[in-house]
């Protein structure tokens, strides 16, 4: 009786590991890229609420829309290129920014405000 306990115990934990790989695998912005090859980097647009920046303005963190075809909406650091990139930008702000896909890494190209009426 102890054997077949054994024995369903480890067909279930094959069963449940092998069904749970494909959902991890399917949730990264990477993952979504890897299935073609990109020749020339990809442009995307996204608009987003800024959570933090960092007193040496190296990164934002901001709350971004989905962006179709690429990432889900989600909270994320974003490399700043150049610290005057955030001149006259705050938490709370609301922002759409353009960004650069080369297969490897997210550049950051340019954030702009988006004013409120």
């Amino acid at each position: 009786m102890r054997s077949f306990q054994t024995s369903l115990s480890m067909v279930l934990l094959s069963v449940a590991i092998s069904c749970s790989e494909p959902a991890r695998e399917g949730n990264t912005a990477s993952s979504n890229q890897s299935q073609a090859p990109i020749t020339s980097p990809q442009i995307y647009h996204t608009q987003g609420m800024v959570k933090s920046i960092p007193p040496n303005k190296k990164l934002i963190i901001v709350d971004h829309h989905e962006i179709p075809g690429f990432m889900r909406a989600m909270t994320m650091p974003f490399s700043l290129p150049d610290s005057n990139m955030v001149e006259g930008i705050k938490p709370s702000d609301s922002i759409s920014m353009t960004i650069q896909y080369d297969g490897e890494s997210i550049l950051l190209k340019e954030i702009t405000l988006i004013k409120s009426n």
